[in-house]
């Protein structure tokens, strides 16, 4: 084990969206940075990134894309069964606290996470309280570590909530999928973000149906379901204010050209494909993304 690991980006900010099994394309862009040495010294992630965020902290290439490839296979990762007991479609516990340790299909070595000195911000949604972004100093254990990355990814109705001293949390992306305004509040005004949605995507609102069965699901939360049922205003305009700040150079967009894969995706045919997208697309435009961050190292 390294006894530090060097960062050597410090002026710009990395923010890794969430999307599940999406995230096979984040896997493969961090992957290549890994390879190439991109280490940032602030990251915010949410959601399925909080798992990227983890995995390229600690460095391991090989668990960054097993979490989103040969995981699928695994039969305890994804159940309908255990959805319609109650359980949730994704077996969060499994997939969070059991996996990832030693001798686990995911397992990751939280000492190399620790060993990492950089700053980082893990998205979550208080059910009751709303946004909240826990951050090393909240973070003292692989359980502290796992348990706000659960907290992070856990969708509603996919997944049940994640409880944390009392609180009831759930997937980050429920006010802003694409945190940039953490990046803000915490005084960066450079960020590169790598999305799981293509370029030109526009979040749709919730159909009726969607919004009923929430209401169901989630009677009396109201502030809750205000920010689910608004969530795609949020992100829509978020990416307009990226396309503002790429014409500023502000901020570099990656973003996968094409996307066939869904966030519960299971064919293992297609995650390795969108891996390999983001591997590629991060080595092919490697010479304009290290010239763009030098530049902000120099400038900013």
């Amino acid at each position: 084990m390294d006894k530090e690991k060097k960062n050597n980006i410090f002026k710009t900010a990395l923010v890794l969206e969430g999307g599940g099994m999406r995230c096979s394309f984040t896997a493969g862009v961090l992957n290549q940075f890994i390879e190439e040495g991109i280490f940032f010294n602030y990251i915010i992630a949410v959601s399925a990134g909080s798992s990227c965020l983890v995995t390229y902290m600690a460095r391991d290439q090989e668990v960054m894309k097993r979490s989103f490839t040969d995981f699928v296979t695994d039969p305890n990762t994804m159940s309908w069964r255990s959805f319609f007991k109650g359980g949730g479609y994704m077996q969060s516990d499994y997939i969070y606290k059991e996996a990832v340790q030693e001798g686990g299909p995911l397992h990751i070595d939280f000492e190399e996470f620790f060993a990492n000195p950089a700053h980082y911000r893990i998205m979550a949604y208080d059910i009751d309280q709303g946004p909240v972004a826990f951050t090393e100093k909240d973070i003292k254990s692989p359980e502290d570590l796992m348990a706000r990355v659960q907290a992070s990814s856990s969708l509603p109705l996919f997944m049940p909530e994640t409880e944390i001293n009392g609180h009831f949390f759930v997937d980050g992306g429920i006010y802003n999928g694409l945190p940039i305004h953490q990046a803000f509040d915490d005084g960066y005004d450079r960020i590169l973000i790598i999305r799981t949605k293509t370029r030109d995507y526009v979040r749709p609102p919730l159909t009726p149906l969607r919004e009923s069965i929430l209401k169901r699901r989630y009677p009396g939360k109201d502030q809750f379901l205000d920010a689910l049922f608004h969530r795609y205003e949020e992100y829509n305009k978020t990416v307009e204010v990226l396309k503002l700040m790429e014409a500023e150079d502000k901020a570099l967009m990656i973003s996968p050209p094409f996307m066939k894969v869904s966030n519960h995706h299971r064919d293992l045919e297609d995650l390795e494909e969108n891996y390999q997208q983001g591997l590629s697309y991060a080595r092919d435009h490697m010479e304009e993304i290290k010239a763009w961050i030098e530049k902000g190292e120099k400038d900013g």
